[in-house]
């Protein structure tokens, strides 16, 4: 199984090379693309010099510039379809600021033995693990989880238990989209990332997806670090412009994949506008 590693950038070509070097000469990986989400510092000039000067002996490093900055989805997805081009069968999406291992892709290789498995994630050093895995939840139920003190009261009901996670790999809803591996052909049969979502909700727009094709997403016992929003941190977003961003992808999950009504979008709107209250004020006195 041929497998390219996709590295997404914006604006932070030092973690971006960082990552190739270390991925590069990993015994199964094939293809290093480098996808520069149309950076405004730079970044095209550094990353095409670095695969200019890269020499022969590991895996071949590939560099694409996007028109445009369309986001996390429109990123990937042009990232996938280049490795699709070059012959690879899946491609491991990871964030610039991800660390990880050669036996990391290894066990993430390993679940795709199953034809049925198309997405294969796997667990953050450091997180509690329903972080790193989640159900597709109904309209209700993300209503009940839109915001800070909606996820903590009712966390325990909406999510995974725990117990879930004591022998992995689990089939599961959605996985965490810093580091995760698709099977290529399933992936884009699905139609990729949906490039209507610029930040947030991505992985649970994948796992809805590949739910309509009768595809499986599968949560591995691979272990990997994660900086953490270190583009949504790039774009210099505030906890309030990070919620209005987030909000903006919930109402087009919720109207395109949920089918929500126009009374439950009106719900959802006002229940909104009370959980960015609640980040404002919490933002103003430093809870978050």
């Amino acid at each position: 199984m041929k497998t390219a590693v996709c590295i997404l950038n914006y604006n932070d070509a030092t973690s971006a090379i960082k990552l190739a070097e270390r991925v590069r000469v990993f015994k199964n990986v094939d293809t290093v693309i480098i996808v520069d989400n149309a950076s405004n510092d730079g970044s095209e000039l550094v990353l095409s010099e670095y695969v200019k000067g890269i020499g022969e002996g590991s895996a071949k490093v590939l560099f694409k510039v996007n028109p445009r900055n369309g986001g996390y989805g429109y990123g990937n997805n042009s990232g996938v379809k280049l490795s699709e081009e070059t012959g690879c069968d899946c491609t491991l999406i990871a964030n610039p600021d991800t660390m990880f291992t050669e036996e990391v892709l290894d066990k993430l290789m390993a679940v795709f033995s199953d034809e049925n498995v198309a997405v294969a994630g796997a667990v953050m050093e450091g997180k509690p693990l329903t972080d790193c895995a989640w159900p597709l939840l109904s309209y209700k139920e993300e209503a009940y989880f839109a915001g800070p003190v909606l996820k903590r009261v009712h966390k325990k009901t909406v999510l995974y238990p725990e117990s879930l996670f004591d022998d992995l790999p689990q089939k599961v809803g959605a996985v965490h989209g810093s580091l995760l591996l698709v099977r290529n052909e399933d992936f884009l049969k699905a139609g990729g990332f949906d490039e209507d979502f610029f930040l947030f909700c991505e992985e649970k727009v994948l796992g809805q997806k590949m739910s309509m094709i009768g595809k499986d997403v599968v949560l591995t016992d691979a272990v990997y670090s994660h900086a953490g929003s270190e583009t949504i941190k790039k774009a210099g977003l505030s906890a309030v412009g990070r919620q209005k961003e987030r909000q903006k992808s919930e109402r087009l999950y919720m109207n395109k994949y949920l089918h929500a009504t126009k009374s439950q979008m009106f719900s959802f709107r006002i229940l909104q506008g009370i959980v960015l209250a609640e980040t404002f004020f919490a933002s103003v006195f430093r809870l978050i």
